[in-house]
């Protein structure tokens, strides 16, 4: 039911006459981009902001948790979002690959969006998510949800490639004795079709949950059902940001302190990573591209 319901909405959302993943899904939204694009090159900021999206950070920080198991204490996770993997833009995947090489975790969690644009091929994305894969050192392995990008063509590529993807379902993750249950929904920004309850089915009861979602808009409803970390991106922490205004645009309805780091809803702690790549007008200024090492501690 909820294929059928996906493969309806992606016929309508992508069109069928574009072919090109620089293809804007409509007029407006080309003309938008111009706009924004002329106005930086204006002001003399456009070629920096260019070059900023090539300046991609390895962030560290530690997660304060209320009541985090003992067993979860040190507890490191890779947040990855929105790598949005163009096969026109070679060298963006190039300094992700460079950036993200090595690193060790205890877990991989990303936030969908592996797709830049929303058309044209993308046979390039699941030898780059392997390749991504093979350069971590990871524990307990690599999950996604799919972002408004994604398709469902999309996610079963990646999951030959290695890469679990949860579409409303979760799994149960040992760690040291304890059980971590890690939860993942569809995206809720375009499709809407999430459903929390469903992606926390089946947990144990005394299982830790965490949930991954593309975007913070169903925030309120997933603390409300008891998630205690909700990990997303969407925004791309605004790609612009004003001084002492913040973000440009957080293109999500949920509150502006959830479009970039760390925010609470309740008992629930969530995350919004600033995504490692951009859509539409390719830019950053005082948004760095990011992935981020969170490390859970006790609060």
């Amino acid at each position: 039911m909820h294929a059928s319901r996906r493969l309806r909405l992606e016929a309508i959302f992508f069109r069928r006459d574009a072919h090109h993943e620089w293809d804007q899904i409509d007029r407006f939204e080309g003309f938008l981009v111009a706009i924004l694009n002329l106005g930086l090159r204006c002001i003399g900021l456009h070629a920096r902001g260019a070059r900023n999206t090539l300046d991609m950070r390895l962030c560290s920080e530690d997660l304060l948790v209320p009541d985090l198991p003992p067993a979860l204490e040190g507890l490191r996770l890779l947040h990855l979002s929105d790598l949005h993997l163009g096969y026109t833009m070679p060298e963006h995947m190039d300094a992700a690959f460079r950036l993200l090489e090595g690193v060790s975790a205890d877990l991989c969690v990303m936030t969908g969006d592996l797709r830049f644009g929303h058309f044209g091929p993308f046979d390039h994305i699941p030898a780059a998510v392997r390749r991504i894969l093979d350069g971590l050192q990871l524990r307990y392995g690599a999950y996604t949800v799919l972002g408004n990008h994604d398709t469902l063509a999309l996610g079963e590529a990646v999951e030959k490639a290695g890469l679990r993807v949860l579409l409303n379902e979760g799994t149960a993750i040992g760690v040291n004795g304890a059980t971590l249950w890690l939860g993942g929904v569809d995206d809720p920004h375009n499709f809407r079709l999430h459903d929390v309850g469903a992606a926390l089915h089946g947990a144990p009861p005394d299982a830790f949950p965490i949930l991954l979602v593309h975007s913070p808009e169903c925030a309120e409803e997933a603390a409300a059902k008891g998630v205690r970390l909700y990990f997303c991106g969407h925004t791309h922490g605004g790609q612009i940001r004003i001084p002492y205004w913040g973000p440009l645009l957080v293109n999500a309805r949920c509150p502006r302190n959830r479009g970039l780091g760390t925010w609470r809803e309740g008992k629930m702690v969530g995350h919004t990573s600033s995504g490692l790549g951009n859509t539409n007008a390719i830019v950053r200024l005082g948004c760095p591209p990011e992935a981020t090492l969170l490390t859970l501690r006790r609060e």
